[in-house]
């Protein structure tokens, strides 16, 4: 980097150059360049919705496409919300959806790592199942939380399918008319139906 400024040399006109070498920071610039597009890419590839909530704004200010299909929005529209935003206004549990969130922001910005369950809504009302990961990002003067977020729809619907496997099973199990028992691979009872137990006398 070349600086230089107009003088007088014996009476003629001159110019003193300064010659600054100035590669450390032009590969500082690169390095930089670099580590924003691996970023970018790394959120745009990612299989889970991220978004990049900015605390002070209160709203998104970085997602990704998966982000966008979730919450069946478009990226100029979810750069208006937060996740409270995008919610129903009570969770399953039956708090507030602000309320709660807020408290998970509050452990992430404090250095920890909150993974929990969390119900979304999505542009035409569906109400998403979802699993939530948070992480403070590095960020000089601004407090932004990243987000990762994963539908578990399909979690849920096999966990539901299975409990009504095993109903049925206890039902089909306890009302048979034959006796029925389970022994462990030492002979020991595990489980009995309601004949055994009436043919033994026996209780569980």
């Amino acid at each position: 980097e070349i600086f230089g400024s107009r003088t007088e040399h014996q009476g003629a006109p001159a110019v003193i150059g300064t010659l600054m070498d100035v590669t450390d920071r032009y590969e500082a610039e690169i390095a930089l360049r670099e580590s924003e597009a691996r970023y970018r890419l790394l959120i745009q590839t990612a299989p889970d919705a991220i978004v990049v909530l900015d605390l002070e704004l209160g709203r998104f200010v970085d997602y990704n496409q998966q982000a966008e299909r979730l919450f069946e929005l478009p990226g100029e529209e979810l750069s208006w919300h937060g996740l409270a935003d995008l919610s129903p206004a009570t969770q399953p549990d039956g708090r507030k959806s602000a309320e709660k969130i807020n408290e998970y922001v509050s452990q992430a910005v404090a250095g920890d790592l909150p993974a929990f369950e969390w119900v979304l809504r999505s542009r035409s009302g569906r109400e998403i199942p979802c699993e939530v990961r948070l992480v403070r990002l590095p960020a000089q003067g601004r407090t932004l939380i990243r987000g990762s977020v994963t539908d578990i729809t399909e979690r849920h619907r096999t966990a539901a399918a299975l409990a009504r496997s095993e109903e049925n099973y206890r039902l089909l199990f306890d009302q048979a008319t034959d006796a029925i028992f389970l022994c462990s691979p030492e002979g020991k009872l595990v489980d009995v139906n309601r004949h055994t137990i009436g043919l033994t006398g026996y209780t569980r």
